[in-house]
C-alpha cells in the first residue's frame, strides 16, 4: 500500500525543504513546501495570527485534496 502522503517536521534550518524536494523526486509524489507557502501568502516570516493560520491551513488542505485526487485519476 502506497502512503497518502510523508509530512516532515523539524526546527529551522534542518533541511526539511531539502528532504522533501529529495524524496519528491526519487518517489515521483508531489511536494508542498509549508514555509515557502506561508511566505508566499504573507510577505515574511512573522507571527501570524490565529485567524491567518487557519485560512492558510484550509488552503493548503484544499491544494493537498487537488494534487491527491488528479493522482488517484492518474492511477485508476
Amino acid at each position: 500500500m502506497r502512503a497518502n502522503f510523508i509530512i516532515i517536521t523539524g526546527t529551522n534550518g534542518v533541511g526539511k525543504s531539502t528532504m522533501g524536494q529529495n524524496l519528491s523526486e526519487v518517489l515521483h509524489i508531489p511536494f508542498i513546501d509549508v514555509d515557502r507557502y506561508y511566505k508566499n501568502k504573507f510577505g515574511s516570516y512573522r507571527q501570524y495570527t490565529q485567524s491567518e493560520i487557519a485560512q492558510a491551513s484550509k488552503e493548503l488542505e484544499a491544494l493537498r485534496q487537488g494534487i491527491f485526487s488528479k493522482q488517484s485519476k492518474l492511477c485508476a
